[in-house]
């Protein structure tokens, strides 16, 4: 996985890893399985990266659902993580390149290049209609265990929003 390394005379900031803009994640055998049927690879996805952090290590109790704990779900399958942000368009992604903190002191040159990977095709709308998927059939469980369908999908938006 490509990303900007930044060196920094700063030891807070030594070696910040600055991801930004659309980067494949390869998928594990259980994130195809996941993602079967939601996305144009199986593959892979393509998502908008926006941090300076990466994730370490994998919670207690989530299965890897792609490598480099990208994304990640619980095994009664009700959270889902994404090292990444499906909700992110170009348009937003490049208002936010305009205010990249100062502190990381980006050249001209690194900006263009991340402005060029900003504009990349992205499966965050495919990884959306996965995720409504899995709050439907939530849904659906609920109401045949005795709820009205729309009660349903309240508790479950509800759950899915914390």
């Amino acid at each position: 996985m490509q990303r900007f390394v930044l060196p920094r005379a700063s030891s807070t900031f030594a070696n910040l890893i600055l991801q930004i803009g659309v980067y494949p994640v390869t998928l594990t055998p259980n994130g195809q399985t996941f993602f079967t049927t939601s996305l144009p690879s199986e593959t892979h996805y393509n998502i908008h990266q926006f941090h300076e952090r990466e994730v370490k290590t994998r919670g207690k109790g989530f299965i890897a659902l792609a490598e480099n704990n990208q994304c990640f779900v619980n095994a009664a399958n009700t959270i889902l993580t994404l090292q990444g942000h499906p909700e992110m368009s170009v348009e937003l992604s490049k208002m936010l390149l305009e205010d990249v903190p100062k502190y990381l002191d980006v050249e001209e040159v690194e900006r263009k290049a991340l402005e060029d990977r900003v504009e990349r095709e992205h499966d965050g709308m495919a990884i959306w209609k996965r995720i409504a998927g899995e709050v439907a059939n939530a849904a659906a469980k609920r109401a045949r265990l005795g709820g009205t369908a729309l009660d349903s999908l309240v508790h479950c938006l509800a759950a899915l929003l914390g």
